[in-house]
């Protein structure tokens, strides 16, 4: 059976995805001026060449839109908390079809991403990305409507309108907490070129040496020499002074515990761009990378460059490389809490922390005085547009929306002490009897249900169904 379409428009767009995914520059430069993957504008113009665009009813509701685990969602509050901006919203669980019981629930969990669109657009045009920030139970899940705290992916989308009902829907199959400032790094990244990038993208099957190596070859691997002797001395000398790039892999014989194989696989490390050293168990891979560290940081010493970045696919593995270069009399900083080494611990980003507390602690008040600061701020200028009483004259005149000579008319010295002004402002004098209360007006939704989740599980659709563990969270000691 055909998985793919063999219709005209459908190999059209294939041969565009191909040529975004097999895109290869002729002279290895600009691989970014066409992205990985075409945009539905490109698709859909080609399909358009051939036949009329396909109709998509997307004002006809899907069965799947049953599963919003949010609906009637509204902005009840900000919180200004030392992790940033909180907005606090409720939502109604009738789409649930049962009473969720929160304490043993998984929706929400602190980290998962939520998504948000206007009740009006329903996500045709608007989506707004959140992350829930905390989901307290006592006065949070436990009112009526529920009360969940988010926190924006972006400033700009942030919803301050109370009375703006909103739909809400949550990924329930992934938790991209752990990777997402990973991925933040990653997009940083990409805005800079790198040497790498040549070897990502195939436009690069050379074997480079680093720009800087050509510059200035020299390199002292006399360390190498861990057997030498007094009668050696000159043969020390010249590793002192070794030029790396045209020289290729020193000759030490005896006098290095590396055999033939490693002290290859070690000129590799130290003098190409890029170096991918592997082996089979017990063939001194790690040590190895070792030897080659304590040369790049001997070499650091006698010029200044950039910090060395040492990774590892587990936590043991990291912290075996890290003793080495602690011994090795290497300025070592371990980032990340999970070391169970009792010989790291005190290299840890928190102990150093520690160690500097004066001058941190003096910072983390001075930024806490500035975020309080910031806080009353904010809450004056919140005060000002949604207080009990009308606009105030003196902000409209402030921000430049009326004239001094506006401001000036709007005042009565003879009623400005008249117990109506003092509650509503100045322009209740111009309004009158036409003074109207206004109210936020919401829609309620039924929260309560009768059922719970247990009684109607077995009847549920896939998609209402929770896992029994969140998946994708990497396993402590693998972090």
């Amino acid at each position: 059976m055909d998985m793919i379409g063999t219709d005209v428009a459908t190999q059209s767009a294939i041969n565009i995805v191909e040529q975004h995914v097999f895109f290869r520059p002729k002279d290895g430069q600009g691989w970014q001026s066409k992205p990985e993957l075409p945009t539905a504008q490109e698709i859909l113009k080609a399909q358009s060449e051939v036949e009329e665009l396909q109709h998509n009813p997307v004002d006809v509701p899907l069965v799947v839109q049953r599963s919003l685990p949010g609906s009637a969602v509204y902005v009840k509050q900000y919180i200004m908390t030392t992790i940033g901006r909180l907005v606090r919203v409720s939502f109604s669980t009738e789409r649930s079809q049962f009473r969720i019981q929160w304490q043993q629930s998984k929706r929400f969990q602190p980290g998962k991403i939520v998504a948000l669109s206007p009740k009006s657009d329903n996500f045709r045009t608007i989506c707004k990305i959140a992350t829930v920030a905390q989901r307290p139970y006592h006065d949070g899940l436990d009112q009526d409507p529920p009360l969940v705290d988010l926190q924006w992916a972006k400033p700009e989308d942030a919803v301050l309108d109370p009375t703006l009902e909103m739909v809400m829907v949550e990924s329930l199959h992934g938790y991209f907490e752990s990777a997402r400032h990973a991925l933040i790094g990653l997009q940083h990244a990409a805005r800079t070129d790198s040497p790498i990038d040549k070897y990502l993208t195939g436009a690069c099957d050379e074997d480079n040496y680093p720009v800087f190596l050509k510059e200035e070859p020299i390199m002292d691997i006399s360390i190498l020499a861990s057997r030498a002797t007094s009668d050696d001395a000159d043969i020390a000398d010249e590793l002192s002074a070794y030029d790396i790039v045209h020289s290729g892999p020193p000759n030490l014989k005896d006098l290095t515990f590396l055999d033939e194989s490693q002290l290859l696989g070690l000129h590799r490390i130290i003098s190409k761009e890029l170096v991918i050293v592997q082996g089979p168990p017990g063939t001194g891979k790690t040590y190895t990378s070792v030897e080659a560290l304590k040369i790049l940081v001997a070499n650091r010493r006698r010029r200044r460059g950039p910090p060395i970045l040492v990774a590892a696919q587990t936590n043991h593995a990291l912290d075996q490389l890290l003793t080495h270069c602690i011994n090795a009399s290497a300025t070592v900083l371990r980032m990340g809490g999970r070391t169970q080494s009792e010989v790291i611990k005190p290299y840890t980003l928190f102990e150093l922390r520690h160690r500097c507390q004066i001058a941190a602690e003096r910072k983390r008040r001075l930024a806490d005085q500035e975020r309080q600061a910031n806080t009353k701020r904010i809450q004056e200028l919140v005060n000002s547009l949604s207080s009990n009483g009308l606009l105030n004259p003196k902000a409209l005149l402030e921000f430049g929306i009326i004239s001094p000579a506006q401001y000036e008319f709007l005042g009565d010295e003879q009623m400005e002490t008249h117990e109506v002004v003092t509650h509503h402002g100045p322009f209740t004098l111009w309004l009158g009897n036409s003074l109207i209360r206004a109210e936020i007006r919401q829609e309620l939704h039924p929260t309560q249900l009768e059922l719970n989740e247990a009684e109607v599980r077995k009847n549920l659709p896939e998609f209402e169904c929770e896992d029994d563990d969140l998946e994708d969270i990497a396993d402590d000691e693998e972090d």
